[in-house]
Formats: C-alpha cells, sequence, structure tokens
C-alpha cells in the first residue's frame, strides 16, 4: 500500500537530484529479550546503539562487506537504518523511540566505520512514513519542523514530512523551504518592486519541481518568504487542499517557538506556513491544516500583503521586526499542477468608454462627446 519505496520517494521530491538506495541485510535477534532496549530509565540512544551494535558485528561475522555501503569512499558508511519489529512502546524520546543520531562503530574487517544512523519501527506493516522523516534527518540534516512540547502544532503542520506529514504510506514531502535549502530546486527572487503575474508547477515527469518565488529581508538575508505550488496529487494526495503555500522563513528560529509577534529575537517558528484563513492555528494549537489553509482562486483569501490581515494574530506579510515587507502576493488562480499569481499590484484594466460612438459632423457644426473612464482614478 505505500506510494513506492523509500527510493522512490526521495528521488520525485528531490526532482530527481537524490538516488538514493539501501543495502538490505540478514535479520538479526537481538541477545536480550525487548523490555531490556526499550528501559526509559536509560538515556535515549544508549540501548539502540546497543541493538545496533550487536546487529552489525552479527552482520560482520556472517561476511556482510560494509565496503558496499560506503559509496564516496570515504571510510565512512553513508547511512545506517534499523528496523526492529513490533511496535513503539515508548514515549516520546525514551527508549527505542524512532530517532536519528550517529554512533561510532568500526569494522574490524574493512575498517568502515559507522556514522549517521536512523531506527524505526516496523508496526504491523512497513510504512514509508516515519522511516522517511528520520531519513530526512540523517541523509539531508532535516530538522524537525513539529513543537516539542506540543503546545502548537509546529510551523507547517500536515505539509511537510518533519512536522504532522509524516504519515503512513503516503507521507507529504518536505516542506518548500527544506527543499530549497537541500539544493533540490530553482528560486527566483522577487523584491516589493516586482510588479508583474508569476506561474509556478507543481510537478514536472512525475517528480516535484521545487521552483520557488523568493522575497528577501534587505536588512537580513536569513529571513524570507518562499512561495511553492501544492498540488493535491500524488505526493500530495493527504494534504487537505491545495494551493500557493507562502512560508515565512527565519533561519535563526526555532520549531518550539510559536510566537507571532513582532521581535527581534528569533522567538519565532523557523518556517512558518502563512495561513490563508489569518487564524493562526498551527501557532495556536488549534489544527493542522485544513481546507483554507493556502491560497487560491475562491479560496478564502484573495491576497496577501502588509495589510491583508488586521485582525488579532497579524497574519500579513511585514518582518518579525514589523517592518513593512512590501510584498503583495495576489490574483492567485484556481487549484492545479500550474497555477498564476500576481506579484504586486494587480494589474486594472483602463477603459474608456465614448458616447457617441459615431456621429457626422456638418462643416461650421459642432457636437457633444461624453467619455466615462474606468480602473483609474486620474
Amino acid at each position: 500500500g505505500n506510494n513506492g519505496s523509500i527510493a522512490e520517494f526521495f528521488y520525485e521530491v528531490s526532482n530527481g537530484r537524490l538516488n538514493y538506495t539501501n543495502n538490505v541485510a540478514n535479520y538479526y535477534t537481538a541477545k536480550k529479550n525487548r523490555s531490556y532496549y526499550t528501559d526509559e530509565s536509560i538515556s535515549q540512544g544508549t540501548r539502540a546503539r546497543e541493538l545496533i551494535t550487536e546487529a552489525l558485528v552479527y552482520l560482520e561475522a556472517n561476511n556482510f562487506d560494509f565496503r558496499t555501503v560506503d559509496a564516496d569512499g570515504d571510510g565512512v558508511m553513508d547511512a545506517l537504518n534499523a528496523f526492529y519489529a513490533g511496535p513503539t512502546v515508548n514515549a516520546w524520546a525514551k527508549g527505542l523511540w524512532p530517532h536519528a543520531s550517529s554512533m561510532s562503530w568500526t569494522s574490524a574487517k574493512t575498517g568502515k566505520r559507522t556514522g549517521a544512523y536512523q531506527i524505526t519501527d516496523m508496526g504491523d506493516r512497513l510504512e514509508l512514513g516515519t522511516f522517511a522523516h528520520e531519513n530526512g534527518h540523517m541523509l539531508a540534516h532535516f530538522p524537525d519542523i513539529y513543537d516539542y512540547d506540543g503546545d502548537s502544532s509546529g510551523g507547517a503542520g500536515v505539509f511537510c514530512l518533519m512536522n504532522a506529514g509524516s504519515f503512513g504510506t503516503n507521507p507529504s514531502p518536505p516542506n518548500g523551504y527544506l527543499r530549497h535549502k537541500a539544493g533540490w530546486g530553482t528560486a527566483e527572487t522577487i523584491t516589493a518592486s516586482t510588479n508583474s503575474s508569476r506561474s509556478l508547477t507543481a510537478e514536472s515527469n512525475g517528480r516535484l519541481a521545487n521552483n520557488f518565488l523568493i522575497h528577501y529581508n534587505p536588512s537580513n538575508s536569513k529571513e524570507y518568504f518562499l512561495i511553492e505550488n501544492r498540488y493535491k496529487n500524488d505526493r500530495d494526495a493527504g494534504l487537505p487542499t491545495g494551493g500557493i503555500a507562502v512560508w515565512h522563513v527565519d533561519e535563526q528560529g526555532n520549531h518550539n517557538y510559536q510566537n507571532y509577534g513582532h521581535q527581534t529575537t528569533h522567538n519565532n517558528y523557523e518556517v512558518a506556513l502563512i495561513q490563508a484563513d489569518n487564524q493562526r492555528n498551527f501557532e495556536r494549537n488549534t489544527g493542522s491544516g485544513n481546507v483554507n489553509t493556502l491560497y487560491y482562486g475562491g479560496g478564502i483569501s484573495s491576497q496577501f500583503s502588509d495589510t491583508s490581515d488586521t485582525g488579532p494574530y497579524d497574519n500579513n506579510a511585514h518582518w518579525w521586526s514589523g517592518a513593512y515587507s512590501g510584498l503583495k502576493l495576489s490574483s492567485f488562480s484556481a487549484k492545479g499542477n500550474t497555477m498564476s499569481l500576481m506579484v504586486g499590484a494587480p494589474v486594472v484594466a483602463v477603459t474608456v468608454t465614448v458616447s457617441p460612438s459615431s456621429a457626422n459632423i456638418n462643416t461650421g457644426t459642432t457636437k457633444q462627446f461624453s467619455a466615462s473612464v474606468t480602473g483609474t482614478t486620474n
């Protein structure tokens, strides 16, 4: 029931830039009972690394060649995935709770050593969701986007693998900010003076197109708005809606800080999805995404600008300092694989209607014409 393999997942969400395959080793039966490895009185990772080390020693004794998992030849295994049988029985960040980290073990036969690893439960069937999430940490060094203490939904909700989108057999891709930082796409810089229509494509040749628009804070290049099209199809089929996603990025922010008040201390999300309904459900812990979260023609909001929301949640285009960014987005097309939007002031058609439209005038006489003008006050 999975939407392809883990290799296909990363190949498609990276627009073909990450080609990732695993060598699958034999099963290993642990030395001790499950309760030993899931003991929550021991710090997380300790018993997981012990279990993985047992398996590595067993594999080496049974002639597994660790040179096959060092593709770049730097002496370090490129990635180490461990699946354990059964469900997760531990509380968050305890025992064998799925996680990614690093460990140190060296093959006596080949000299190859471990580095990054991730461990995930099998549950009652193998699913992409958590496995892809933990590989997001291990392979791309993606941070968690969900809020650890649970007092908010995290900055991306179900629209990101590293937040609430790591579900089941068809998890969401990483959000546009993470895919951009990984080098998986292309971005066009727009400014406050940009005044024209733009088109964004979500998928191309069965892969995410990963084309973005970026509006940088001229005072801080680590703060910007990143804009992408999310199409409710294939890898994004599990989303509550498609449409234009506007991400407010502060690379100096933190996934645990849901404050949306103006400040310069980065006491805010690292990446926050601007929610078109202006309700800031993610920050207020009242939801992880719905049909009104993204922008699209006929949706709940027709524009995004410095003045598009003056309500209690200040869900607009201000920089975190409160300064105007000058970004203005409007004229969103209908949801689809290719969407258009207006960047800057909408182009308003100016029409002139003359009455009468024609007349015969005799020499030496006059004729009164009137003109009505729409689309401008000038």
